[in-house]
């Protein structure tokens, strides 16, 4: 496993709604730092962000996420989930039934 990490430009780490929980943390960097692999502990919503980013610059990126708590959805979020209900429920396709 350690072999298949170095060979990671980075691993973004997405520790939930907070980055504050120092004990974590301090365990993960300090393993990572052990086996020079480099790691960045961000929200998980920032994780996902930042590993979608680099994946896009085809760099050599590992990601480990624990699901937030809550969850905030952006407009765009709520306006594509809107637009899939009314094509799944309201559409008029029954006729098909």
């Amino acid at each position: 496993m350690l072999q298949v990490a170095q060979l990671q430009d980075l691993l973004v780490l997405g520790v939930g709604d907070m980055t504050s929980n120092t004990k974590l943390n301090r365990n993960v960097l300090s393993f990572m730092a052990k086996h020079r692999i480099n790691v960045e502990v961000l929200t998980t919503e920032q994780a996902c962000a930042t590993f979608n980013f680099l994946n896009a610059e085809n760099r050599y990126i590992a990601g480990a996420l624990i699901p937030p708590v809550t969850l905030r959805p952006s407009d765009e979020d709520v306006i594509m989930s809107k637009k899939k209900h009314k094509r799944l429920y309201i559409s008029g396709d029954d006729e098909n039934f």
